[in-house]
């Protein structure tokens, strides 16, 4: 419930917005929020419909004792009055900051706040906050970094439902399978205390489960020199998904050399790959030094199943077998942060880019992708490795021998305005632009190279190749 004079200070903001001084769009808002709740409470309430003043406090006396009736009330206003009208943004301002006597059962309240404890640490919380606020069109408040201050403030809403959908959205997002059931074991328990249907929650986790797009898979191709000869290679493919990891392929007992096996894993691989959604980010593993190989080029079946290449069909990225030795002295926890960082750069930053000549020195900022403006990155893997040595979850480069002004204007081409968590997308979309039959010979998709290590740990089960001399006698 709300105090005397809280429920005043409504009367007044209601009757400071001009339409609403007369009964017709009283009426009219009226009748949208009970359309929008389902029920006629609130033209019941009303006693005195021609005198403004007694009719406005009817309306608000009614609005606080439906759930969620106040948070519709202004959406409503919203929609039919203008957000921009001032009167309507100080009415949308005064509820956003009104606190209810008491909302919640306290042992519930410190119920969730132990639960709180016991969950990851969600990627985004402002993304947690805009969706628990925005579909009842009041602001998400003061910013907070921590998830108790988050939900005091949704604790205090004028309406129940925002704390419900930050709850369930949390455990949506929480990579925790026993804090996510957890979670919604306290909304089911509690949602009823506030006057809030299973149904309501049933629809709730259904939006919350279109909220996320399905989770993107990987193919990871790892190519394993033969301990013997260095230039044959193992061949092993997985499908990566939800942390699953699911063999395309068998492990190859007898070494190849990379041509042979760019013939023929194409179709092996892609035969075992699920049909509709985005194309799965292919990930080929090689030797550091073996960074350049134009793997991107091997022939593979599109999802159509028309013959095309890996690159053009799909987004392809590599990444060093040994990544986890050359990967620097920052330490694991940095590297994952890193690579979250550039998961949820989804504008563009141009501070989150290094523009790298192999030249000057570089410090030890944050920096998300490496331009590899170089000439002997088409040479050798040690400018990789120093890429490495920093820690970067991405880095850029192009194969061949264009000049460092030749490879800064390309690489603008592929990273300005762009956000960097599309990367992989942006990649394969070049490589298909510099096909095109008037692309000219500098077009910055060709023998462009992604590295990328959006999630470190995504790494298949060992295995240590090791194939008999020639000649020798096989068991």
């Amino acid at each position: 419930m709300y105090s005397i004079t809280d429920r005043r200070r409504l009367v007044n903001a209601l009757l400071d917005i001009e339409e609403l001084r007369t009964q017709s769009w009283r009426t009219t808002v009226v009748n949208e929020i009970e359309a929008e709740l389902g029920t006629r409470a609130i033209s019941a309430a009303r006693r005195a419909e021609n005198i403004a003043e007694r009719d406005a406090e009817c309306i608000v006396a009614a609005c606080i004792a439906i759930p969620d009736g106040l948070a519709t009330l202004c959406e409503v206003v919203e929609v039919k009055l203008g957000g921009s009208l001032p009167a309507v943004r100080a009415l949308l301002a005064l509820c956003s900051g009104l606190r209810p006597l008491a909302m919640l059962p306290a042992e519930r309240c410190d119920g969730l706040d132990e639960l709180l404890d016991a969950v990851p640490a969600p990627d985004d919380l402002g993304s947690l906050l805009r969706f628990a606020v925005d579909r009842y069109g009041l602001p998400t408040g003061p910013a907070r970094t921590d998830l108790r201050a988050a939900i005091r403030d949704l604790r205090e809403r004028v309406s129940p439902r925002p704390l419900f959908r930050f709850v369930e959205a949390l455990a949506a997002e929480t990579d925790d399978p026993g804090s996510a059931e957890d979670l919604r074991a306290w909304s089911d328990a509690t949602a009823p205390l506030t006057g809030l249907s299973a149904q309501w929650l049933t629809e709730l986790r259904v939006a919350v489960a279109a909220r996320r797009p399905p989770e993107r898979g990987y193919v990871l191709i790892r190519l394993t020199p033969d301990m013997l000869d260095q230039e044959l290679f193992h061949l092993s493919a997985w499908m990566v998904r939800s942390g699953r990891y699911d063999r395309l392929t068998g492990e190859s007992d007898h070494p190849r050399p990379l041509t042979t096996l760019a013939e023929a894993t194409g179709g092996r691989v892609v035969h075992g790959l699920p049909a509709g959604g985005a194309p799965p980010i292919v990930e080929f593993l090689l030797p550091h030094d073996r960074l350049n190989e134009d793997v991107e080029r091997w022939p593979a079946p599109a999802p159509d199943g028309a013959d095309s290449e890996f690159g053009l069909a799909y987004p392809v990225v590599v990444r060093p077998l040994d990544h986890r030795e050359h990967a620097g002295p920052i330490g694991a926890a940095r590297r994952r942060d890193r690579a979250a960082r550039l998961r949820r750069s989804e504008t563009y930053d141009p501070t989150a880019i290094l523009w790298h000549d192999g030249e000057h020195p570089v410090g030890d900022d944050d920096w998300l992708c490496v331009a590899m403006l170089c000439p002997t990155v088409a040479d050798s893997g040690a400018p990789c490795l120093a890429m490495l040595a920093r820690d970067a979850p991405a880095a850029l480069w192009h194969r061949g021998s264009r000049s460092t002004a030749q490879r800064r204007k390309a690489l603008r081409q592929v990273l300005t305005s762009r956000a960097l968590a599309t990367l992989p997308d942006t990649v394969r979309q070049q490589r298909r632009g510099a096909r095109h039959p008037l692309a000219g010979p500098d077009h910055a998709g060709r023998d462009l190279v992604l590295y990328w290590a959006d999630d470190p740990d995504r790494t298949p089960p060992e295995w240590y190749p090791l194939s008999a001399p020639e000649g020798a006698p096989t068991p």
